[in-house]
């Protein structure tokens, strides 16, 4: 009975022995049928593997690995970094409100003047008297409504809308003027003509955008471009 050693078989293909190593493992295989099978269909094996093409990404699959490299050892931005905009724009609130209040208090008598100054296209601009005593001209509505009104007014929308019709038909808005709003699409799907005016303002504590019309008004969510109202011309 012969020693059927699988280790001397692989040792004998592959080619890791040599001299009388070699000649005495030889000669323990050819004793034994089943080794002697062995070492040839190891033989087999290596040549065939030794002729095939070495296997290989295609493009896709490298761009799917690096990208998935990427994603894996990008670094986590920490919560403080992911919230810090949000910080900020609220402490820019808080400033804005604060200066406001402090311009109130200070004021004096001039606050329904200053007023309607802060909050922008919403109400009529105060008409100021220069040094010698002349009123200078009043500001148009139309100018000052590409200013968003501060947070929690509430205008009286149609008072509002009445006031910007007035003025585009009489002095209408050169093209080179006219600026682009975020909810422009939706007003023109909804009014299938352009705006004789646009006005920021805030309803029930939502930043919304008034677009007005000769025939109606229509009030949008600034966020969602949802329509939230519409005002008939009266």
């Amino acid at each position: 009975m012969h020693d059927h050693d699988i280790e001397r078989v692989a040792a004998v293909a592959e080619g890791r022995l040599t001299g009388s190593d070699l000649v005495a493992a030889e000669a323990a295989i050819a004793s034994c049928d089943r080794c002697a099978r062995d070492l040839e269909d190891q033989r087999l094996a290596l040549t065939f593997m030794g002729q095939a093409a070495q296997p290989a990404m295609t493009q896709l699959e490298r761009v799917s690995l690096h990208r998935a490299i990427r994603q894996a050892t990008a670094p986590k931005s920490s919560r403080w970094v992911r919230l810090a905009p949000a910080f900020a724009a609220a402490a820019a609130l808080v400033a804005v409100l604060g200066v406001a209040s402090l311009l109130g208090r200070g004021g004096g008598g001039d606050i329904e003047s200053a007023a309607p100054a802060t909050v922008v296209s919403t109400t009529s601009a105060a008409t100021s008297k220069s040094a010698d005593g002349s009123v200078a001209p009043q500001e148009s509505a139309r100018d000052l409504a590409a200013t968003p009104a501060p947070a929690g007014f509430t205008p009286d929308l149609p008072e509002l809308a009445e006031r910007l019709r007035a003025e585009s038909l009489q002095s209408p808005p050169e093209s080179s003027r006219v600026q682009e709003h975020v909810c422009d699409a939706e007003a023109l799907q909804e009014a299938t003509q352009p705006a004789a005016a646009v006005a920021y303002v805030t309803v029930e504590g939502r930043a919304a955008l008034l677009y007005v019309y000769p025939e109606n008004a229509l009030v949008f969510d600034a966020e969602t471009c949802d329509l939230l109202q519409r005002i008939p011309t009266p």
